[in-house]
């Protein structure tokens, strides 16, 4: 499966799970981790594998679906302070933000793995899986922080890579 592929699966699931505008979203945050991890078996210097994290999350109180990323190295863990919105609209969501989050994501972290096993992506094994999806809690997720205050910014994949 393609990343593009889990991007559809995600974006599926949200409409189908998690309708915008509906009483049952109200304060409620979807929340998916897709877990990317980027080896070279073939490593003679046995480098650690490039993995992260991408976080998203789906706010959908009135027809406009809002859309938040961030990127951790740890399972299970999303950084509070790390969100950044990527789209907020009533249909273009799924490509500016699950898409784009998903795609850009992933691009950019087999970015850091070339250049860390100096090596082109054919050579290259990954692994992809979701690791959390559910709803939950706008606080919880977003801790004290307002959904509306996260300013747009993609996630920084290399840093999550490095931490």
């Amino acid at each position: 499966m393609s990343i593009r592929d889990y991007a559809d699966v995600l974006i599926s699931t949200i409409e189908h799970l998690f309708p915008k505008g509906t009483a049952e979203v109200q304060g409620k945050v979807f929340l998916a981790s897709v877990r990317i991890t980027i080896d070279d078996f073939g490593d003679e210097e046995e480098r650690a594998a490039v993995l992260a994290n991408i976080h998203l999350a789906v706010v959908a109180e009135s027809n406009y679906v809002a859309v938040y990323a961030a990127a951790s190295r740890l399972t299970g863990r999303w950084p509070e302070k790390a969100w950044g919105l990527l789209a907020r609209h009533d249909s273009a969501w799924r490509d500016d933000g699950v898409r784009n989050a998903l795609c850009g994501g992933h691009e950019d972290l087999m970015q850091v793995a070339i250049a860390r096993f100096g090596k082109p992506v054919k050579s290259l094994s990954e692994h992809r899986s979701v690791d959390f999806m559910g709803i939950l809690p706008v606080a919880e997720v977003f801790g004290p922080i307002a959904p509306s205050a996260i300013p747009r910014r993609h996630p920084d994949m290399a840093a999550a890579a490095a931490e």
